[in-house]
This record gives structure tokens, C-alpha cells and sequence, in this order.
């Protein structure tokens, strides 16, 4: 809020952004001009006001996808420093049989399993963003002593101080066709 002579207030924010003062400023003089009701007032309001926000920065929003690319190839490649920073701090691993990790039980787990992890893939990857928050879903599958295992996975990630971080991680083992588990 900017309060200018004679008790007016004026709101310039722009959905809670960084503005530049350039903006704020011309914003401000504009305002002052509209009240003058002349052309000349009103087409250096839309000279000053396209000049501002073509000078605005464009701020590419950071990709969900290449942050699930990411953590599939940090743990393709047992990347436990990768991985570490994808993983929020606070992040929680669910396991088939209902075990729970914390972010350095699950790095730690990351760095034990790294002799069988090449041979891991992922099918059906499905990525959806809801503004902030994301949902990664689909199937990891694991060849393990002759038999191929499939596990169902969810990754739920935020967008947090401009990048993505992997909350929670769930996976459900998918029964084999006779209808039990591996």
C-alpha cells in the first residue's frame, strides 16, 4: 500500500511478486496522471506501463519432470547426493510391508542397494502437477533371483525456495497373476 497526498491509498502488489521500484514508480505516476484527465495523461500511462512490464523478469517455473528424471536416475545410479537433494528434509518412504524411512534411512538404504539398482526400471510413469505440489505415479520393476517383481509407487513432491522436493514415497507390491506376492 502507498499512500499518497490527500489520504488515498493505492494497492500496486502484483500476487505477492517481487516488483521492481521501476514498476511501483511508474504504477504511482500513472495513477497521479489518470486523475488530470488529458490524452497526453493517459497514453504516457500506457508507454510507462508497457515499458515496466516488458522488463518485468520471466521466471521459468522449475520441471516436475526433470526432477522424477532425476531422482529415477539418482537411484538408477545409487547417487545418494542426488538423490539427498531431492529429497525433502522431512520426507517419508513407505515400503511394501509397511516399514517407514526417514530421509537418511531411505539415503542410507539408496547407498546399500547400489549392486542390484542398475537392473531396476520404471513403467507407466504418470506426472501431475496441482500448482506447488506434484504426484509422481507408476510402476517400478524389480528382476530379483529369477522372477520379476512390480512394485505400484506414488511420489508426492512441493515446490519449495524454487525447486522441487520429493515429500513422501510410497510403493505396494502388485500381486503376481496367481494372485500372492513375491
Amino acid at each position: 500500500m502507498i499512500r499518497t497526498t490527500g489520504s488515498k491509498e493505492h494497492d500496486f502488489s502484483l500476487n505477492q511478486t517481487q516488483v521492481p521500484l521501476r514498476v511501483l514508480c511508474a504504477a504511482y505516476l500513472g495513477r497521479w496522471l489518470a486523475g488530470r484527465n488529458s490524452m497526453r495523461a493517459h497514453m504516457l500511462i500506457a508507454l510507462l506501463a508497457l515499458t515496466a512490464c516488458q522488463s518485468l523478469p520471466q521466471q521459468a517455473s522449475p520441471s516436475l519432470a526433470a526432477a522424477s528424471e532425476a531422482y529415477f536416475a539418482a537411484s538408477h545410479t545409487a547417487d545418494v547426493a542426488k538423490a539427498a537433494a531431492l529429497l525433502a528434509n522431512d520426507h517419508l518412504f513407505i515400503g511394501p510391508t509397511g516399514n517407514v524411512q526417514d530421509k537418511a534411512a531411505r539415503l542410507a538404504w539408496l547407498k546399500d542397494s547400489r549392486d542390484w539398482l542398475p537392473s531396476v526400471t520404471t513403467r507407466d510413469v504418470q506426472v501431475t502437477q496441482f500448482g506447488q505440489t506434484g504426484r509422481v505415479t507408476g510402476t517400478w520393476v524389480i528382476p530379483e533371483a529369477g522372477m520379476t517383481i512390480q512394485e505400484r509407487f506414488v511420489h508426492i513432491w512441493v515446490l519449495q525456495h524454487g525447486r522441487w522436493q520429493m515429500i513422501s514415497h510410497q510403493v505396494s507390491v502388485i500381486p503376481t497373476k496367481d494372485g500372492d506376492g513375491p
